[in-house]
């Protein structure tokens, strides 16, 4: 499927551009920052019970992730900062939440319809790349497989799913929207 640079790092392919959606994959060399953040992600699990949202299994942290206090944190919110600037969303307001799913897990059709702009980030895509995430609108839709580094962009009222996660390791996500 050809993809096409969008400029400040952005891309998407032909299929994505009629949905609205967004991709970047952020460099290789951010092992350390993701390894951090992953560990900062399941320790937040530890903590708490977290929510029932539309996972269905897995776990949903609430959306103050950005509340946090972790350096990691504040550096993935850059990022996310850095790429709504390129979809003309700088300055918005910004809600995160972590996600972890274990096998068996997976998330329902929904949308985020009072958002202008919605996103994921994955902190580790975890040992399942059959598990997509899956957009679609009217009788267009495209799926994406999970990678670490990879961060989505997409229209808040973009109908989304993930379909069931059957890894070994955790897949840690961070979802968020930008109102």
């Amino acid at each position: 499927m050809p993809t096409r640079q969008l400029g400040d790092g952005m891309q998407m392919t032909d299929a994505e551009s009629m949905l609205g959606i967004r991709r970047r994959r952020w460099p290789a060399e951010a092992c350390v920052f993701h390894r951090e953040l992953a560990a900062a992600m399941l320790a937040h699990e530890a903590a708490g019970p977290g929510l029932v949202v539309s996972n269905v299994g897995g776990w949903h942290s609430a959306p103050d992730l950005l509340e946090s206090g972790h350096t990691v944190v504040s550096e993935l919110a850059l990022r996310i900062r850095t790429d709504a600037a390129a979809v003309g969303a700088a300055g918005r307001p910004l809600h995160a939440w972590a996600n972890v799913m274990r096998e068996g897990a997976y998330v329902i059709a929904h949308r985020h319809a009072a958002e202008v702009w919605s996103g994921v980030y994955y902190v580790d895509a975890g040992s399942d790349g059959s598990s997509l995430i899956t957009f679609a609108r009217g009788l267009e839709a495209v799926r994406i497989a999970p990678r670490s580094g990879l961060l989505l962009l997409f229209p808040g009222d973009l109908l989304h799913s993930v379909a069931v996660y059957t890894g070994r390791t955790p897949r840690i996500s961070v979802g968020f929207n930008l109102s």
